[in-house]
């Protein structure tokens, strides 16, 4: 990769995700450019770089290449370690005060969903099933990519086993193959996927009684991060807590 056009997208991806690319990444980016460069009829990662602000239709290639370069943490999150005392010390006082309606939980940069999904397994365990139909959920990604594999709700092997007890498994997910796992119809329905951008507050899906953000804002510039904490808390109802991470 050409220092040029390591420049390229290092502004690329400042601009539309606020995140800051290190040059000691530069073999890890390519890795992440290639298949892009290719699918997009260019010969190498240079010659997209160079038409970066092309358009082919029903997307725009820019945002594409400044997704695919995020440095993201998306697995399954352990219930007894992480998602138990949030339950615990957050929702169930939330819960137990609030008046009859929803109770509003936004996933903010949820990557391929398993936060979403880890969120919903802890929730159907401990609450009955009327208190869960109370919960509206909502997760949002920038990345198309991320959220075309949140809405399919299909994992490796690999990944249902980070995070996730063998019990869980069982119960929520179904093997579709001998190496893929999917997630139950129960889960699904209970949470709405969609794109934002956190950078675009004016897009942000509505108001909220819990906010949770993990390892998004750790790798964004000192620039952008303040902005994004700031779109967040204006999307935090009275009362609410945000909960970030990373």
């Amino acid at each position: 990769m050409r220092q040029e056009t390591f420049s390229v997208l290092q502004a690329l991806a400042e601009k539309h995700t606020g995140q800051f690319l290190h040059k000691n990444k530069q073999v890890l980016l390519a890795g992440r450019l290639t298949g892009l460069a290719f699918r997009t009829g260019h010969d190498s990662i240079d010659a997209l770089a160079r038409h970066i602000g092309d358009f082919r239709p029903g997307a725009n290639l820019e945002l594409e290449a400044a997704t695919a370069l995020l440095d993201r943490h998306s697995r399954f999150v352990s219930e007894r370690r992480e998602l138990a005392p949030l339950f615990e010390q957050v929702i169930a006082p939330a819960l137990a005060r609030a008046a009859p309606g929803s109770y509003r939980i936004w996933c903010a940069g949820c990557g391929s969903g398993q936060e979403a999904f880890s969120l919903l397994i802890l929730l159907n365990n401990v609450l009955p099933a009327e208190t869960v139909r109370r919960i509206d959920l909502v997760a949002t990604d920038i990345s198309d990519a991320a959220l075309m594999r949140a809405n399919a709700g299909l994992y490796s092997h690999f990944e249902v086993q980070v995070g996730l007890t063998a019990g869980n498994l069982i119960r929520y997910f179904t093997q579709a193959s001998e190496q893929r796992w999917q997630v139950s119809p129960v889960l699904s329905r209970q949470v709405q996927f969609q794109a934002h951008n956190l950078l675009s507050p004016e897009d942000a899906p509505g108001r909220f009684d819990l906010i949770l953000c993990r390892h998004v804002l750790g790798g964004m510039t000192p620039e952008h991060r303040p902005r994004a904490e700031q779109a967040l808390h204006r999307h935090l109802n009275p009362d609410g807590h945000i909960h970030l991470v990373g």
